[in-house]
C-alpha cells in the first residue's frame, strides 16, 4: 500500500476517533497509535500500554468483540489530544462553566 493510502486510512480513523464513534475496530486503533510511535507494552490478560513522549495510555482491549465501545473511543481521543495529534477544546469551552 502507497503512503498516500496508509495516510487515508489513517485520517479515516482518526475521524471516526473525533466523532466518538463507537465501532471502531481495535487494529485500526492500534495502528494508527504505532504510526504515531506508540510504544506497546502488552500487561496480564487483554491490558496494553501504549507510551509516545513518555506519556501512557493503558487500556483493555475489547473482547470477545473487537469493536470499541464508546469509553475507549473517548479516552483514545483524549489521549491524542495529550500527545499533541488531535486539536484540544476551543479556548471558549474551556472558560465555559460546568
Amino acid at each position: 500500500m502507497s503512503q498516500v493510502g496508509v495516510m487515508a486510512k489513517h485520517d479515516k480513523t482518526l475521524d471516526q476517533i473525533q466523532q466518538l464513534n463507537g465501532g471502531l475496530h481495535w487494529t485500526q486503533v492500534e495502528k494508527l497509535l504505532k504510526s504515531y510511535g506508540a510504544e506497546v507494552h502488552e500487561g496480564s490478560g487483554s491490558t496494553v500500554t501504549f507510551v509516545v513522549d513518555e506519556v501512557k495510555l493503558t487500556v483493555d482491549r475489547p473482547h470477545p468483540r473487537r469493536e470499541c465501545g464508546k469509553g475507549l473511543v473517548k479516552r483514545v481521543r483524549e489521549y491524542l489530544k495529550t500527545i499533541g495529534k488531535l486539536p484540544g477544546p476551543e479556548k471558549d469551552e474551556e472558560e465555559k462553566p460546568a
